[in-house]
């Protein structure tokens, strides 16, 4: 009787360390971009606009929905959009978002890819900072 109390008990513990262990690591990957944002900006035409509050946080909002990629086989030349760039509190250069495609989907950051879930909501929302 007691065996059974004691691996239910030690299967419940597993359940609840392993959930929070899965929110927790959830949580950090959408706070990295958020935390300490102080600003951001587009580079388009070799001019940098920055954007208001509301557009920073529909940018970030599409951010968070990226995800980690390969590389791509194939390098792209950016068109008028340049980057992005964002400012953090804590860090004194700017976290720089290069357009890896065309049609936005696809940004190169630091080393590594990450894709756009939205790429037509992202280009709408960077048209409309710089088109003023």
């Amino acid at each position: 009787m007691k065996n059974i109390t004691l691996a239910i008990v030690i299967a419940v513990f597993l359940l609840v360390s392993g959930s929070y262990l899965y929110l927790g690591t959830q949580a950090r990957r959408i706070d990295g971009w958020k935390r300490n944002v102080r600003g951001s900006a587009l580079v388009a035409g070799g001019l940098t606009y920055t954007l208001n509050y509301t557009q920073q946080q529909e940018l970030l909002t599409i951010l968070n929905k990226s995800k980690k990629v390969r590389a791509p086989k194939s390098s792209y030349k950016p068109g008028t959009i340049e980057s992005i760039l964002i400012y953090h509190f804590n860090k004194e250069d700017p976290l720089e978002l290069i357009p890896a495609a065309y049609d936005l989907s696809l940004f190169k950051v630091n080393s590594h890819y990450i894709q756009i879930h939205q790429p037509k909501d992202l280009k709408i929302l960077l048209e409309l900072a710089y088109n003023k």
